[in-house]
């Protein structure tokens, strides 16, 4: 394994890294050890609000006993990594980075009950925190250990790249480059995600080696997304041969894995603007035509046509429909001679790109695979209390609320093209999906759809989390897991914050959504019927967070708008 070189300690010492700390409780490993062992052998309920006495934190003496009935195994978790991080040595780096890597493939089991999301991300703050040169060695050669082919060695190699991608020095570039030439395609996804974090451009040329043949689909969107964030960052320090480079490797990429490496690369051409990309665009345009084969649908995407014709405006300034590409390649082929890429980035008007299946609450559809999450709590029985007419809705003042979700839903699938796919889950006290897959937005199925929604009532708690999980088909939170079911649009509609299910607190919610959503690439809009002013006022002292904001923040974060009533 790599050592540290002279010249690395040199760098890290006129650096002014802080020399190593004095031992303070040579015992936090052991506690640690002890913890994440339970944890992982399913014995801890990160939900219980109390923590036993015999629990590692306060045998070990990390936790007073007094506040054992006080916090949780996630607060207890934080003491023990606080204790750890404080001796500041190589034993400490080892010990924190096996929690970082909590939820990789080979470390904790792929369901999502035991929650490893929480648990790495406590890890990797505390493995962020430590400075010490033994404890960077620690990183240096797990990063570096080419040996690591699968389980706990492969997961600390992971968290390790992942690791010094966050310090954003050039003096880790050659674990990082490494990790991206691996045979693990968990090492390249780790060694892209770093080179986002630390977007150092020196790093494009190993990104192009990369992705120019890569075959896994998230690893092209993690490397692609790297390019984005490091030409944003350094486009005027970025040579043109270079930029002509990662648009060809983007070109190249186009249709070999599935839509949403596509629109990870579409996203990059719009960027580097390059003349090259102009053909590959209007074909990816052509995927959608009527005549061509539906065999290969996982290449096919409402909202990638959409973007893929809205880079085509951007860079060329010409305006055909995105369903016509014939035209565009009619317009190509007498401009290509003499074209230039436009100069001045062209935004098309919203929603200009795809022709329009309508809306729900005043938000448009462009997806074509899309999915309704919908509020059939007790509450939704309340009377409406937002506008009437805002957003485009008819809602009538005295209505329930949740007889204006029933008309709004039947309103939004009746206007579903031929081409779009569509599912609904409602939630209550549990969830229950309509269909087991999304179905084709049919005559048949619209109709049977209606009849399902003519029945709604509102009744029960609001188990959000159900509803999300059972609909995405969310089976795991091992590292680089995606959503079961590929949607491209998700609606949430709901009048409150989480009452009910195995996840309540809004904010774990939009870590884990935010968190799993990287991959699938699932634009979420959402509807927030507001209810009672003194409930969700007390609501949001409990959890520090009302409705309004939980909903606002889950769409924005996943790169959609929000609606409030």
């Amino acid at each position: 394994m790599t050592k540290v070189r002279p010249a690395l300690v040199t760098i890290l010492a006129l650096a002014g890294l802080a020399p190593e700390a004095p031992a303070q409780d040579p015992r936090a490993p052991k506690a640690l050890d002890m913890w994440l062992g339970q944890y992982l052998a399913g014995k801890l309920d990160l939900d219980k609000e109390r923590i036993s006495k015999s629990s590692p934190g306060v045998r070990f003496g990390f936790v007073p006993e007094d506040r054992a009935a006080n916090i949780g195994h996630v607060e207890e978790l934080e003491s023990i990594c606080r204790a750890v991080a404080e001796l500041a040595n190589g034993d400490a780096m080892a010990s924190l980075l096996q929690v970082a890597s909590v939820g990789f493939r080979g470390v904790g089991k792929d369901g999502v009950e035991l929650r490893p999301q929480v648990v790495r991300t406590v890890g990797e703050s505390w493995v962020d925190r430590i400075d010490a040169i033994a404890g960077l060695q620690v990183l240096i050669d797990a990063a570096a250990n080419e040996k690591a082919q699968k389980g706990a060695p492969l997961a600390k190699r992971v968290a390790a790249v992942r690791a010094l991608g966050r310090r954003k020095d050039e003096v880790y570039r050659p674990q990082i480059e490494g990790a991206l030439r691996a045979e693990q395609a968990e090492a390249r996804l780790a060694g892209a995600e770093a080179c986002a974090d630390s977007k150092l451009r020196t790093t494009l040329p190993v990104l192009v080696e990369t992705l120019s043949g890569e075959q896994d689909e998230l690893v092209l969107i993690a490397g692609f997304g790297a390019m984005l964030d490091i030409v944003k960052q350094h486009r005027d320090a970025t040579p043109e041969d270079a930029l002509r480079r990662c648009a060809d490797t983007a070109v190249l990429a186009l249709g070999r894995t599935t839509w949403r490496a596509d629109m990870a690369a579409v996203d990059l051409l719009e960027v580097v603007r390059s003349a090259q990309s102009v053909a590959p665009l209007i074909e990816v345009l052509a995927r959608f035509d009527d005549s061509v084969d539906r065999g290969q649908d996982d290449l096919r995407s409402g909202r990638l046509q959409e973007r893929a014709w809205e880079v085509l405006v951007s860079l060329t300034a010409a305006r055909f429909p995105a369903e016509s590409p014939d035209q565009w390649r009619s317009w190509w082929e007498g401009a290509k001679d003499e074209f230039q890429v436009a100069a001045v980035k062209n935004d098309p008007a919203a929603g200009e790109g795809r022709t329009t299946t309508g809306d729900f609450f005043g938000i448009p559809i462009r997806g074509s695979r899309v999915l309704f999450v919908v509020d059939a709590s007790g509450s939704m029985a309340e009377e409406w209390r937002g506008d009437t007419g805002a957003g485009g809705t008819t809602a009538q003042k005295g209505e329930q609320k949740i007889d204006v979700a029933r008309r709004e839903l039947m309103k939004a699938v009746d206007k579903l093209t031929a081409d779009c796919t569509f599912n609904v889950v409602i939630f209550g006290n549990g969830a229950k999906p309509w269909q087991r897959d999304m179905v084709a937005a049919n005559e048949k199925n619209k109709k049977a759809f209606q009849r399902l929604i003519e029945d709604l009532r509102a009744d029960g708690g609001t188990n959000l989390w159900q509803g999300l999980r059972d609909g995405l088909k969310l089976e795991s939170l091992v590292y680089g897991s995606r959503y079961g079911a590929t949607y491209d649009q998700l609606f949430v509609l709901s009048d409150g914050l989480p009452t009910l299910g195995d996840i309540q607190d809004p904010k774990e919610i939009l870590l884990l959504i935010r968190e799993t959503n990287r991959y699938s690439r699932l634009r979420i809009d959402t509807v927030y019927i507001a209810g009672d002013p003194e409930m969700e006022k007390r609501a949001a002292e409990i959890v520090g967070m009302s409705g309004s904001d939980f909903m606002k923040k889950l769409a924005e974060q996943n790169g959609g708008i929000s609606i409030g009533y």
